[in-house]
């Protein structure tokens, strides 16, 4: 364990939960002004990938991988654009042999805001994404952490009736990490220092979409 040098007071559960309900409250705006359908998506997934590198220890510790759920609301802006907001959680558990924070819970959230853009087909309808937003890390029992991140992918849109469709979706979430940046602290000790800027993880996800 060791000391974290600099404190973030906009890291914790409280402006967690902030961001969420703005970025929410945004998308209930965009839906009331758009002059199209919106549509709302709730799909579960398969997330994995996700490690910190330790300058200190010289470590790695991972993200086991897992399920993943989440729920997505998009409001078109044209024939082939959407706005997208994106909640996306995941339950998971630290992997890092001998550490004091391997095996231990931690739940990673993503609060995502973008848009899509659509190839329309005749019976499908394929469409690249981009978002940006935070991440929020919440370990069992450790404080807390937000980072900025960002995300990239692609899908489809499968329709099976006239407002209900399957959505097939592969993602790509980064995290901006601060080289040298604390992580996972409790009471001003700190489990990793991180060595590396970027985190990464992958998701594959299937989900059904309604249209109103």
């Amino acid at each position: 364990m060791r000391n974290k040098n600099i404190k973030y007071p906009w890291l914790h559960g409280a402006a967690a939960k902030q961001q969420f309900i703005t970025l929410l409250l945004i998308g209930l705006m965009l839906v009331s002004g758009s002059a199209f359908a919106a549509e709302v998506t709730i799909y579960a997934g398969y997330r994995g990938g996700g490690d910190f590198n330790d300058e200190i220890t010289g470590e790695t510790i991972s993200l086991d991988e897992g399920g993943s759920a989440g729920i997505i609301l998009n409001v078109p802006y044209s024939h082939v654009t959407e706005m997208e907001f994106m909640y996306s959680t995941q339950p998971t558990k630290l992997v890092a042999e001998g550490a004091a924070v391997n095996d231990m819970d931690i739940k990673v959230d993503y609060i995502q805001l973008g848009g899509t853009y659509l190839f329309p087909r005749e019976n499908v309808t394929p469409y690249f994404v981009a978002t940006l937003g935070v991440v929020h890390f919440n370990p069992e029992g450790l404080d807390s952490e937000n980072r900025f991140s960002f995300s990239l992918g692609a899908g489809a849109k499968i329709p099976f009736a006239k407002r209900v469709a399957l959505r097939l979706e592969g993602r790509a979430f980064m995290t901006s990490l601060s080289s040298g940046g604390a992580l996972f602290c409790n009471n001003s000790q700190c489990s990793i220092t991180a060595s590396t800027s970027l985190f990464a993880q992958l998701e594959a996800s299937a989900g059904l979409t309604v249209k109103f």
